[in-house]
């Protein structure tokens, strides 16, 4: 599962709430059944263990968000929120010259290889701030453009 930044936040704050107020809980509480999942489990997370799967919860890696740039059909720039490696494989090797970079790319299951222009890994543009941006630019409401 996969939790967007405020979901986690939510998330932690339950945990320290749920934390905080563990010894206090009756045996018979509604939250003691939640957190021993209707009794699986004997006991819910202890203290320690909540505080293990909090800092779990903070310090997990996420995958990077990565946005390519293109214009023309051509990458222009490749942006990421987090330091990553990228290739671009392109298929559209018309006129391309075929003594530079075109390979034949496997197609997995046995297919046959197709022609393509792989570009070596390079390294994306560290750019969070940028990602953002454009995350929360206002939606292109269908205008002409300029």
């Amino acid at each position: 599962m996969k939790l967007t930044p405020k979901e986690t936040a939510t998330v932690l704050a339950a945990l320290r709430f749920f934390q905080a107020r563990i010894e206090a809980i009756s045996p018979l509480s509604s939250f003691r059944d939640i957190a021993t999942d209707n009794g699986k489990y004997k006991k819910p997370l202890t203290i320690k263990e909540i505080d293990a799967l909090c800092v779990r919860l903070n310090c997990a890696p996420r995958a990077p968000r990565v946005l390519v740039i293109c214009d023309g059909g051509l990458v222009q720039c490749v942006l990421t929120d987090h330091e990553t490696d990228y290739a671009v494989l392109d298929y559209d090797v018309e006129g391309a010259d075929f003594d530079e970079g075109i390979r034949a790319i496997p197609q997995g299951e046995g297919e046959r290889a197709q022609p393509g222009a792989f570009s070596c890994f390079s390294r994306a543009t560290f750019a969070p701030g940028q990602m953002a941006e454009i995350e929360n630019a206002p939606v292109y409401q269908g205008a002409e453009q300029d």
